[in-house]
Order: structure tokens, then sequence, then C-alpha cells
């Protein structure tokens, strides 16, 4: 079970039926996803606790992985934050709360406090319905670079991934090498990423997961990992492609959009930027119906 703050316990694989019981009546933000948590938790640190009712997380920056603590849940808001503030000074960490998602402190009035927007962290939130018909204006360039890759690259295969199967592991880990040589990456820029998807891959079986690919004939050029949520909700977790085919990204963003259409989900998580611009402008063109905001809380000087 989670203790009660302050005990904390690290994250296992077997607290996600009572984490998931917490977080079903929230917003899926990206941050409190199981899966990507784990999936992120390579170095087995992240700890959890309850405080107030709501979730408390101790994990790490995904930029300078400093350790720091958010929450979730909207209990007690202000006892729940000067507590966490106060052992983050403890522990000799930076005394703010990051990743604080909206629903904290919607309403939330004190002079105690300073509580600003993280544009960086914010998910990009995407229309399934649209993405999986790129009509209008506002979806040209998709629709012209989905078109493309059928003309060039046709004779291809879309195909449903089966992630239980190890040969599927192996196209995919090819496929991420792939992306990663295209990319001009060193293993050091993308160690972590890897290993994320190499835990996904190795716990499928836990999870609720659709993952669609492209292959050239035989071969995986492409794949994109999500996992089925709560209200309506899809979270994309993995996308990665041999860079030289042009459009593979659309192709695969608006296949995976008609299955999940299909299925009956209305959006997207495409989680967040981290305030990089290539990335920032990679989701932005995806054309957002909202975001999910989060803020950072420092003590008031």
């Amino acid at each position: 079970m989670i203790p009660t703050f302050p005990t904390f316990k690290n994250l296992e694989l077997g607290d996600k039926e009572e984490f998931e019981s917490i977080i079903k009546n929230f917003e899926p933000y990206s941050d409190y996803n199981f899966i990507s948590l784990w999936a992120y938790n390579t170095e087995n640190d992240t700890r959890i606790s309850l405080l107030n009712n709501n979730l408390v997380l101790r994990f790490r920056d995904y930029i300078t992985n400093d350790p720091f603590y958010t929450f979730l849940g909207n209990t007690n808001s202000i006892n729940t934050i000067e507590k966490l503030l106060e052992i983050s000074k403890q522990e000799g960490f930076k005394e703010e709360l990051k990743l604080i998602p909206e629903i904290n402190i919607k309403d939330l009035e004190t002079p105690k406090l300073n509580i600003s927007e993280d544009r960086d962290s914010f998910d990009y939130i995407l229309s399934i319905e649209e993405i999986s018909n790129l009509t209008g204006d506002k979806y040209h360039t998709h629709k012209n670079f989905v078109n493309k890759f059928h003309n060039t690259y046709s004779p291809y295969h879309l195909r449903n991934l089966n992630l239980l199967d190890p040969a599927i592991h192996d196209q995919i880990l090819n496929v991420f090498y792939k992306w990663e040589e295209s990319r001009r990456k060193q293993r050091s820029e993308t160690e972590h990423e890897l290993s994320a998807i190499q835990r996904v891959l190795r716990d499928a079986n836990e999870f609720k997961l659709i993952s669609l690919g492209v292959y050239d004939r035989e071969v995986l050029v492409g794949f994109i990992i999500a996992s089925l949520e709560q209200m309506n909700y899809a979270v994309s977790h993995f996308a990665k492609a041999d860079m030289n085919y042009g459009g593979v990204f659309y192709l695969l963003y608006h296949n995976l959009a008609k299955q999940l259409h299909e299925l009956g989900y209305k959006y997207l998580n495409n989680e967040q930027d981290m305030g990089i611009l290539g990335l920032r402008k990679s989701k932005e063109q995806w054309n957002p119906t909202h975001f999910l905001k989060k803020y950072i809380i420092t003590p008031a000087q």
C-alpha cells in the first residue's frame, strides 16, 4: 500500500492498481501516468506517498535530473504545499514544487506562495477526431505529407504491433537505433529514453497499450506506442522512425487516431515539450485543442 506522509516508498509495479484508483478522477496529466512514471524510473528512486489524500511524488527533473516534490489532488492544498516545501528545504532540494496540475491550485489564493505557470510543462491535448480526418486548412500540410508518403513508399504496410512478441521488441529497438543514427544522436543523449522503451516492452503485459507500426515491405521503419486512459483520453508515449522516410510521423499519428476514434476515444495527450524549441514546434503543428496546465510553486519572499 502507498504509505501516509511523511513515510514514502519506492514506486513498484505492484503499486499500479492503487495508483490508478487515485488518479482515475483527474484528467490524465502525463507526469502522473503510471506507465510514464514506471518507464522513466530508470534509477528506481521515484518515491510515492499520500498527504491529505493527495498523491505525492518525489522524482527527477526531465532535463537536470534534480529531485523535487509534486502532488496531484485538491484536498487541503495549502497544507499539502507547505509540508512539501518544508521537506524540500529539509532535504536540501530547491525550495519549489514543480509539475503542479491546475486542478490542485484552482481558486487558491494566498500571499504566502508564488504560483506561476510553467509553459514548458503544459501537456498538449489533441483532437483524435480531427487527426483521424485531417480535414480543413489547418491540416492541409498533414494531409499532403500522408498522401506523399503513400505515393512515394507504396507498397507499405500498417500493422498493429504485438508488444508481447520478442521479435517485435527487436524490430522496435532497431527503429530506435536507426532514428538515433539519422538524428546524429549520441547514446549518452538517448540512453534514458531507450531504457524507458525497454522497460515498457519488458512489462507490456501489465499495461493497456496500443501500438502501430509502418513497414517498408517486411522492415519496420516507424512505430508509435500509446496507452488507453481515463476520461476518453489516450496518451502518446513513444514515436520513433527512420527519418529517411519523409512524412512517416504524419502517417503514424493519422492512422493511430483513426483506430482510437473507432474505439471511442476523444483526446490524445501528446505530453509536454520541456522548453525544447524544435519539440515545441513539432507539437504545436498538431493544433492542440487545449493544454493541461502545470505550475511551479515557491514561497513568497
